[in-house]
């Protein structure tokens, strides 16, 4: 996995695309903690937070062959997050 991290984030959404399980664990271990101290701020429930982020690198996972990115993978992934913790209010 050392190789992965030196992948661009499109390349990895490439091999995500690709059924490649390697990229979605280096996309996950390059944003889960930044997703978690942004999200952290507005809901400060550690469970909630566990769940939330879960549910989101699972729908990635699943939903890998439709997704389009309008902008990068990292603005994708906190706008999903921000409406996921808008969606627990």
């Amino acid at each position: 996995m050392a190789v992965y991290s030196s992948y661009a984030d499109a390349d990895l959404v490439a091999l995500l695309k690709a059924w490649d399980k390697v990229a979605l664990k280096e996309i996950y271990a390059r944003y889960q903690g930044l997703l978690y101290s942004h999200a952290y701020r507005r809901l400060p429930a550690r469970e909630e937070m566990r769940d939330i982020l879960q549910e989101l690198f699972v729908y990635l996972w699943a939903h890998r062959r439709q997704l389009q990115f309008k902008t990068s993978l990292s603005a994708y992934l906190y706008a999903s997050e921000r409406n996921r913790v808008l969606n627990q209010y």
